[in-house]
């Protein structure tokens, strides 16, 4: 049995036995990704509204046909595509999705996954969901690619700062310092992965890292937001030019951060299918 295996999470590929698998048509690129980010039931009508929403009844069903047959074509093993009347599903048997593994490893988690966990699933998003892939015609596609991608990036967000602190907590100043730098790569916005940041810079040693990084984070809330920074990364600017951060001053806010980022940790919702506009009706 071939397993086709989905990398959705950043550019998008499709690969068996480590080789890739070319799927010449966007639309059926673009369905096997949406049946991918969640290896279970998706109902047709979400289906058609995703990809022809302005359509008629007949037409969105036949072209969800016809598209469901190329699929099936283009896979190693066509039963790996199950339907129905109501819903179309990949069986996971024959299909592994890092966007799947990724919410499962998370949801599967307690409520203080171990540092084992968090690592997996950094490693696991390589980047935004289908990262560089458009549907160009399909708004209502485009509109579900960008709530699965904030949702998703929300996930990865909270895992890194959690890797930042309990790398902190361990001691290993140097790849909290990296898992800081991964944060504020994907959410440049946040103050406070910043203070961190500078606070890990300056409790190293490395002050002029340490006032590179207060000044990047000015110049962003200057120029994007029209903010200055809070007193409290002012305060910090001068002590870091004083010389006067220290290791245990970044390991007593460990505790606080921990319980603020536990607390508001991403729920992730069942998934809701949008339906056809009322002027497109669906036979039952």
């Amino acid at each position: 049995m071939n397993t086709v295996e989905l990398r959705l999470l950043g550019p998008p590929s499709v690969c068996v036995d480590g080789q890739p698998l070319h799927i010449p048509r966007r639309q059926t690129r673009a369905l096997l990704f949406r049946l991918g980010a969640v290896l279970g039931p998706v109902p047709r009508e979400h289906l058609c509204f995703l990809l022809w929403s302005n359509r008629p009844e007949q037409e969105a069903r036949r072209n969800l046909s016809h598209l469901l047959t190329h699929l099936r074509n283009v896979l190693p093993e066509p039963e790996a595509v199950e339907a129905n009347d109501d819903t179309v599903t990949l069986v996971p048997d024959f299909i592994w999705s890092d966007a799947v593994a990724f919410l499962r490893e998370r949801n599967g988690s307690d409520e203080a996954p171990s540092t084992d966990v968090l690592h997996r699933l950094a490693d696991l998003y390589r980047g935004p969901l289908l990262a560089g892939f458009s549907l160009p015609g399909s708004p209502e596609y485009e509109s579900w690619l960008t709530l699965e991608r904030q949702s998703l990036e929300r996930v990865f967000l909270e895992t890194v700062a959690l890797l930042v602190e309990l790398h902190i907590q361990q001691g290993n100043y140097a790849e909290a310092i990296e898992y800081a730098n991964s944060f504020l790569y994907v959410n440049s916005f946040d103050e406070e992965m910043h203070r961190r940041l500078i606070e890990l810079y300056g409790a190293t040693g490395d002050r002029g890292a340490a006032l590179r990084q207060y000044q990047a984070c000015a110049d962003i809330l200057r120029r994007d937001l029209g903010l200055r920074p809070s007193q409290g990364m002012r305060e910090l600017y001068l002590r870091v030019l004083r010389d006067q951060v220290l290791c245990e001053e970044v390991q007593d806010r460990v505790e606080e951060r921990l319980q603020v980022l536990h607390h508001h940790r991403p729920h992730r919702p069942i998934p809701e299918y949008p339906r056809l506009r009322p002027h497109v009706h669906l036979a039952t």
